[in-house]
């Protein structure tokens, strides 16, 4: 994929409509409400059938939370991810272990979750590091995302160590938010994890991801974030290593979509 741009304004029609695929590709389509039931699948089910009415791809994932799993798993023929102590990460590594081993007995195929985020004001990530093992060895290896909440941090640096740290650690892909708080996904942190992944590549000739997440409602936010993204990692090119966790960004999809055919 060309990366052309930061400005999706700049594209022209046919260049929108190959990084409009890209992007729809790449979603982890996401619901996480304390209200979500079958009939908010059976929406996003039907959201998806548009995609395909206009000629774009599926979402490549769905992410629910792990009571809606066994039914995701019914409805989709996608990949479904779950989360694991989402949205604050307070629970003990012992909890988040128990709660990994549920959904890989569930079927999940990835896994994302927070870790304990205190700590790292204080540059310690004894915890830290502690929850990410809990995860990672009950993950039955299933690519595991570990949300940062970048939004609360104002060391990049230290957020660099800790990001790398992870990676170590067993780590799928840096995810920024989880949409919860603050003021989600930036180019700034985004292209943070991008080079934190092809440092790590760089060292050890593994290649990770990153997944921007957090109030990504329009196609040309979205694009503004893979793009800076796939400046610095070249290989993300593909869901293996590139994602955007987003709810409301389909309906932006479809809405351009329709625009772009007129």
């Amino acid at each position: 994929m060309n990366n052309g741009s930061l400005s999706w304004n700049s594209l022209s029609k046919e260049e929108k409509w190959e990084k409009l695929e890209f992007i729809t590709s790449i979603v982890d389509f996401t619901t996480l409400n304390p209200i979500d039931n079958r009939n908010t699948l059976l929406n996003m089910k039907s959201k998806i059938d548009v995609l395909k009415s206009l000629g774009l791809p599926s979402p490549y994932a769905i992410c629910v939370y792990p009571y809606l799993v066994s039914q995701a798993k019914e409805l989709f023929d996608l990949p479904i991810a779950s989360v694991v102590s989402f949205p604050d990460g307070m629970d003990l590594p012992k909890q988040k272990e128990l709660a990994t081993k549920v959904l890989v007995d569930l079927g999940v195929d990835e896994i994302d979750f927070v870790a304990y985020l205190g700590n790292i004001q204080n540059e310690d990530l004894a915890e830290f590091l502690q929850d990410i093992d809990s995860v990672v060895s009950a993950s039955s290896g299933k690519p595991v995302k570990l949300i940062f909440e970048t939004s609360f941090w104002d060391n990049d640096p230290f957020l660099s160590f800790a990001a790398y740290a992870s990676l170590e650690h067993g780590i799928s892909f840096l995810k920024t938010n989880t949409g919860k708080h603050g003021q989600g996904a930036t180019v700034h942190h985004a292209t943070l994890f991008a080079h934190v992944v092809r440092n790590y590549y760089e060292n050890t000739s593994i290649k990770k991801g990153v997944k921007v997440s957090g109030g990504i409602r329009t196609v040309a936010q979205a694009w503004e974030l893979v793009s800076a993204i796939t400046k610095v990692i070249p290989w993300a090119t593909e869901p293996a290593f590139i994602r955007i966790g987003a709810s409301k960004l389909i309906d932006n999809i479809i809405e351009v979509a329709k625009d772009l055919q007129g």
